[in-house]
């Protein structure tokens, strides 16, 4: 079981003036259990990867395939696809249209074929998930929050048991809790199995949490590999639109001066290393 991409391209309004390349010959592979960043600068190319992953796009060339079914507009299973892979929309409300937050969260596992007490089960096990109780379930989900929404958006995905979650930016609209229960929920799921795919620009975050991460950078594969070699990665050729964290970017200005011998995201352990040199 997994997802296997293997050089895909894509461009926007192929063939026509305003033509524009949007990945071009990107790779990667997602094991279940495994979380997996996809970073990159706005207009880098993370969400038409992302929207490949379960058929929302498909490949002009390259290929998509998901525990060995090629994901193609053709494909005879192309629902079972989408059903092992739950995607989380960048915008909440691109994915919410029911007029209770129950009915939202019903909607995916009720067309799996679930009902009665297992349905209803199955609606409030996502929403302890993500943390919220049971009160919000009668609410128009229209009327709430947009880190309320999110959370609908990533608990309707929940319900329907993916074995795959893709996330496009799931912490945008959140408060430092929500990032951090988002975070414990991504960790929750792939402890569970589930292969996890965060599409984020937010390069620390990525590193915090990984079990690998692709950079991106105008569509092009600029990295591919555990959080310490996209470090290494990145101190070493840097992306403009996509700078390093803080405590990074000192660690590595350190290095390269000579002052310290490695670079760290560890501000405790940057300051030992400090001391050890001095």
């Amino acid at each position: 079981m997994s997802i296997i991409v293997t050089d895909l391209h894509y461009k926007y309004n192929q063939g026509l003036p305003t033509e524009v390349s949007a990945l071009n010959g990107v790779s990667l592979n997602v094991e279940p259990g495994e979380i997996i960043s996809v970073v990159g600068h706005m207009g880098s190319g993370k969400s038409t990867l992302a929207q490949h992953l379960n058929g929302l796009i498909f490949a002009q060339s390259g290929t998509v395939v998901v525990d060995g079914c090629k994901v193609t507009d053709k494909a005879a299973n192309l629902n079972a696809i989408r059903r092992k892979v739950g995607f989380v929309f960048q915008y909440p409300e691109h994915q919410i249209f029911a007029e209770t937050v129950e009915k939202e969260i019903s909607f995916g596992p009720s067309n799996w074929g679930l009902s009665g007490a297992s349905l209803s089960k199955r609606v409030r096990e996502a929403i302890s998930l993500i943390g919220l109780n049971e009160d919000i379930l009668n609410k128009n989900p229209f009327t709430l929050s947009g880190g309320l929404k999110r959370r609908v958006a990533i608990a309707s995905v929940i319900a329907s048991a993916p074995d795959y979650i893709v996330m496009d930016e799931p912490n945008a609209g959140l408060d430092s809790s929500g990032t951090s229960e988002l975070i414990d929920l991504m960790k929750s799921r792939a402890q569970d199995g589930v292969g996890v795919i965060h599409i984020t620009h937010d390069l620390e975050l990525a590193l915090t949490i990984s079990t690998k991460i692709l950079v991106l950078n105008n569509g092009i594969s600029v990295s591919w590999g555990t959080p310490q070699e996209t470090v290494m990665s990145l101190c070493s050729d840097s992306i403009d639109k996509l700078p390093l964290p803080d405590i990074l970017n000192l660690s590595n200005m350190l290095k390269k001066s000579g002052k310290i011998d490695d670079v760290t995201l560890d501000a405790y352990r940057l300051a030992s290393m400090i001391s050890e040199k001095c």
